[in-house]
């Protein structure tokens, strides 16, 4: 069964750079890992990696998953001596997972934890993150991350992998180096996101003018809107978008129906029902 990992770190943020999902035999190892990304991530690269908070005591691990996808930009399946087959089949009670899994979502990274592991078929055509090319060779469970220095550390891989998190509008670190404060979403229109979020990567068009009108219309900035351009996909244009939108206002969230319902009403009508429901609890 699979455990969620998590460091509590002091950043105040709804997004995180990653979300890290491992069995439950291979925590401690997978923990490990977080401390030495998050350390020498700052110490390196002058980044503070944001990782989404742990499991709480008594907590649901179906609906600390469900939001560990929903409020991460990186998934990490790390991958150790723990790990079974059949491990990622459980993953098929949260559909959202492995919707992501079966469409290629770029966001899922298979770690490695040694150069021993095999990466099950399901997760090969994935970049992946060897551990111990980024430990020069060492294992997780043979090292103390307080005696580690920076010479021990492969930088060009580490600076990879702060470029990857970094560049995406969806990191707490990000918003804090370049000021850029989204408003607290609606929940309503979180939820609406969310709960559509595999027709909207599907249906919506970024390339036929939605992306500049919704810079016209204030609801994306200028930076946003080319770094939405500058994704290689149709797919992934799409999936940024969703996730600025899913930070943005609920005045903002409105903003991009009305767009959409002028461009694209057909996708509108994919959201119907649920803006219907919600302005009917409003009125009651």
């Amino acid at each position: 069964m699979y455990a969620l990992i998590d460091v509590s770190l002091c950043v105040c943020t709804d997004h995180y750079d990653i979300f890290i999902v491992t069995s439950d035999d291979d925590q401690e190892n997978a923990n490990t890992l977080v401390d030495v990304l998050v350390k020498f991530c700052q110490c390196c690269c002058n980044y503070a990696l944001t990782v989404h908070p742990e499991l709480e005591i008594g907590g649901n691990k179906l609906e600390h998953l469900r939001s560990g996808l929903e409020h991460s930009t990186y998934r990490f399946i790390f991958i150790d001596d723990g790990f079974q087959l059949d491990d990622l089949v459980k993953f098929g009670t949260d559909a959202a997972l492995m919707e992501m899994i079966n469409r290629r979502d770029q966001s899922i990274i298979p770690v490695r934890a040694h150069e021993k592991i095999i990466i099950p078929s399901l997760l090969r055509m994935f970049r992946c993150l060897n551990v111990h090319k980024l430990l020069y060779g060492k294992r997780l469970e043979h090292i103390d991350v307080n005696s580690l220095t920076e010479t021990d550390i492969d930088r060009a891989l580490l600076a990879s992998i702060v470029k990857m998190v970094s560049k995406s509008v969806a990191s707490g670190a990000s918003r804090q180096l370049t000021g850029e404060q989204s408003p607290r979403p609606s929940t309503q229109h979180s939820e609406i996101l969310r709960r559509h979020y595999s027709e909207l990567v599907n249906n919506l068009d970024p390339d036929s003018g939605l992306l500049s009108d919704l810079f016209t219309a204030n609801v994306i900035s200028s930076r946003e809107m080319e770094s939405i351009r500058t994704e290689k996909t149709f797919y992934d244009r799409n999936e940024y978008l969703i996730k600025l939108l899913s930070r943005k206002s609920e005045k903002d969230f409105m903003k991009f129906v009305e767009v959409l319902d002028k461009e694209q009403s057909h996708v509108v009508d994919i959201l119907r029902s649920s803006l219907r429901s919600e302005k009917q609890s409003v009125v009651r």
